[in-house]
């Protein structure tokens, strides 16, 4: 649902353009002026999410970020639309310490 929130918006179409995807955004935005927020995450094939997304147990999510964007960026910021419990986010924070990004 996120990703077919951001990707609604025509600031968002060079990134789906980029990844091959730009024919998705004036459809999602369609629907958006609609309220069809079902449809709308419908849209999303999987193989987008993959594309822009980490994804992973919360011990995995730190080394993935490091392997596809270790080389490329110095800090991480996280956005969690969602209740999560305080542990889990200790989990994934402890990842991010064992690394060249943790700090």
């Amino acid at each position: 649902r996120q990703l077919a929130f951001y990707g609604s918006t025509p600031a968002y179409r060079p990134v789906l353009e980029a990844h091959g995807w730009g024919e998705l955004q004036p459809e999602l935005q369609l629907l958006t002026r609609r309220g069809e927020w079902d449809a709308m995450a419908a849209l999303i094939p999987e193989a987008l999410v993959a594309e822009l997304t980490v994804t992973g147990r919360p011990e995995e999510i730190a080394a993935r970020v490091t392997e596809r964007y270790g080389g490329l960026v110095d800090r991480i910021a996280f956005n969690a639309p969602y209740a999560a419990a305080p542990e889990l986010w200790a989990r994934v924070l402890a990842g991010f310490r064992a690394t060249k990004l943790g700090g």
